[in-house]
């Protein structure tokens, strides 16, 4: 294990990674560890794009944003009433 391993893993914030479709293997390669190690990666090839989405293809990378941070709102809200209610209860 590479020394920076242990501290990706640690990582606990929600991360969004994205690679192009016809990225370079390289890249490719590199997010797939990535995926390995971050317990909480939310993986997305962009369709029809090389190695720079964000630049070729502005708004899927924008839509795929937005959907991600909509996800996250969805759960940190699910865990304040789940523990709000569990508050309530005790």
């Amino acid at each position: 294990m590479a020394p920076i391993d242990a501290r990706l893993a640690a990582i606990e914030l929600p991360v969004l990674l994205y690679n192009g479709e016809h990225d370079l293997r390289d890249f490719v390669d590199a997010a797939d560890r990535l995926e390995e190690l971050l317990p909480r990666l939310t993986r997305a090839a962009i369709p029809e794009v090389g190695g720079f989405p964000a630049w070729e293809f502005p708004q899927r990378v924008n839509r795929l944003v937005a959907e991600f941070y909509r996800a996250g709102i969805s759960r940190a809200r699910e865990r304040r009433r789940a523990s709000s209610g569990a508050r309530a209860a005790g």
